[in-house]
């Protein structure tokens, strides 16, 4: 039976939602047939849906409206529902939980963030999924913890080794001084805490270069100027720092493999894919202590973790990379990747998806 799983983003937008789940869907084509649906219409997507919010704030409500009457009369026919499972992605992503219930299909909800700021959402659609078979899903146990989720299961993310590994390249000078070759991947959005990188790299003494990959915004574009304009400030002959926008993953890893270490600054995360695929790639890592960042590096013991939104902790911390040998980067980059095939294999995890989907699957053909 080819189960066929339709998987909704909130977003369109480029992100590690849909890293995870084009992931998920290269890994499972044998056996399962997956579909992006986003709100708007991105380089991912399959089929669009309205996206009103972006726009104006208030009209989310009206938005789930009209998708959901969309998706209801998409799926109406009860041939088009067979063994067909809906995965919803995101705290906040309604639409698809009331077209689910309205025409009983089996839905796994994904939580991929820790945003407090969504309890309401999540308590609505608790009470529309109770009715239909269902799993809650979270990518880090912090999600559990913030939308009191007790018994969902606990499948972190997962990044392909074989894609995401290769050789370190060797330092760079900087008009005849080594430079630190720093990276950090995450939309300019004031969530992934870019502010608090720049401001930390004023008092860095060390010469060093910044790669940001991120899309601008539309939605944060004060912010993206913001970010600009520290960027030029800090501008120097030994300082330099470049925003590179959105990069296909074969130019993520290059500029991963390139890099002397990897920074993810976040005020607020889950598991961060950006930070799973650093660490394959045999990154040196820092990153904040949000989510499940602080299980993820210090049990591999391969990165530093920082207090959130500290830049004084996290120019502290590049200054320790900047000052240890390359050697010692090389072992740190080797534990971090060990640990991304021991706990983050995109086949294991892969599998746990497949076993979920089959048994929602084979529920509502039970039924029928």
């Amino acid at each position: 039976m080819m189960i066929r799983v339709f998987h909704f983003i909130l977003d369109h937008r480029v992100g590690g939602p849909h890293i995870y789940v084009r992931s998920l869907a290269n890994s499972l084509a044998p056996f399962v047939k997956s579909t992006l649906v986003t709100a708007g219409r991105g380089p991912l997507t399959d089929i669009a849906l309205l996206n009103f919010r972006h726009t104006i704030r208030w009209l989310y409500p009206l938005e789930v409206l009209l998708n959901a009457v969309w998706l209801c009369w998409r799926f109406r026919r009860r041939k088009s529902r067979q063994h067909v499972v809906f995965d919803v992605h995101g705290a906040a992503n309604l639409a698809p939980i009331v077209a689910a219930r309205i025409m009983n299909i089996p839905m796994v909800w994904h939580f991929h963030e820790t945003v407090g700021g969504f309890l309401a959402l999540v308590a609505l659609g608790k009470m529309m999924a109770a009715g239909i078979p269902h799993r809650m899903v979270v990518v880090a146990k912090k999600a559990a913890a913030v939308f009191s989720l007790p018994d969902a299961t606990l499948i972190p993310g997962a990044v392909d080794l074989d894609f995401w590994s290769g050789r370190k390249s060797d330092p760079c000078p900087f008009d005849g001084v080594p430079r630190l070759r720093i990276l950090s991947v995450g939309n300019l959005n004031p969530l992934k805490g870019a502010d608090v990188l720049l401001a930390a790299l004023e008092t860095v003494g060390q010469p060093w270069e910044l790669v940001i990959v991120g899309s601008e915004l539309q939605t944060y574009s004060g912010y993206a100027q913001d970010l600009r304009e520290h960027a030029d400030r800090l501008e120097s002959p030994t300082r330099r720092t470049r925003f590179a926008g959105w990069r296909s993953p074969e130019e993520v890893r290059a500029l991963m493999v390139d890099s002397d270490v990897f920074v993810l600054p976040s005020r607020s995360e889950a598991c961060p894919l950006a930070l799973l695929e650093a660490m394959a790639a045999g990154c040196v890592c820092i990153a904040t202590d949000v989510g499940d960042v602080r299980e993820i590096l210090e049990v591999a013991g391969c990165g530093i973790v920082v207090q959130s939104e500290s830049s004084s902790a996290l120019a502290a911390a590049i200054e320790h990379v900047a000052g240890i040998s390359i050697a010692e980067r090389q072992s740190m980059g080797k534990l971090a990747q060990e640990a991304i095939t021991a706990r983050f294999s995109l086949q294991s995890q892969a599998e746990k998806h497949l076993g979920i989907y089959k048994k929602l699957a084979s529920i509502i053909e039970g039924v029928a």
